[in-house]
């Protein structure tokens, strides 16, 4: 698990999160996040959870989201995230 919420970090998160293939929970939510959410979110095939409410992201969800085959929980209320859902999270099992 990886819980930085309510932490007041900010900056864009960086592609070598796409390293941390055995967490399975990431919790990023009331913090000032920014930017683009990178697509090496998709290597990440172990994560259950993925909060990213209340930050300031920009762009639309990468549709490499639909690679997380374990995903129970996506939440992105307040993430001003933008567009349409990947038609690749329709894949997902759960």
């Amino acid at each position: 698990t990886l819980d930085i919420s309510d932490n007041n970090q900010g900056g864009t998160l960086p592609t070598t999160i796409g390293l941390l293939r055995n967490v399975t929970n990431i919790d990023l939510s009331k913090n000032s996040f920014e930017g683009t959410l990178p697509s090496e979110l998709g290597l990440l095939t172990n994560l259950d959870s993925l909060k990213l409410s209340d930050n300031n992201f920009n762009g639309t969800l990468p549709s490499e989201l639909g690679l997380l085959s374990k995903l129970t929980v996506l939440e992105l209320r307040k993430s001003n995230i933008r567009g349409s859902l990947p038609a690749e999270l329709g894949q997902l099992d759960q």
